[in-house]
């Protein structure tokens, strides 16, 4: 990861805390939790499947695809997952490898 993209933000952890400040005021079936994001926001989708995949009943990625390298935890349990991505995207390479702007 380039040194302009690294961060020390645990931004796996603040997503889990936002789900866990709304179960004290809202009521839902934790068995019933998606999680979805389009470019960046499927980039994260990816990475909260991975990572946290216990809190999440299914993910859907639109436009986004793993970083190569990727520096995500190694799936432990798999969870359905919905990807939708174009063949001709410059950016996120339907391919799946380096995507523009994070080397």
């Amino acid at each position: 990861m380039s040194e302009d993209v690294a961060s020390e933000s645990d931004d796996v952890g603040f997503v889990l805390a936002i789900l866990d400040l709304v179960a004290e005021s809202v009521r839902f079936d934790p068995d019933r939790v998606f999680v979805t994001g389009a470019s960046n926001g499927g980039m994260m989708t990816f990475r909260l499947a991975l990572e946290a995949n216990d809190r999440f009943t299914a993910a859907a990625a639109v436009i986004a695809n793993l970083p190569d390298p990727s520096e995500c935890r190694p799936l432990v349990d798999p969870i359905p997952m919905l990807i939708m991505n174009g063949t001709d995207d410059p950016l996120m390479p339907y391919e799946g490898g380096y995507v523009a702007g994070l080397a």
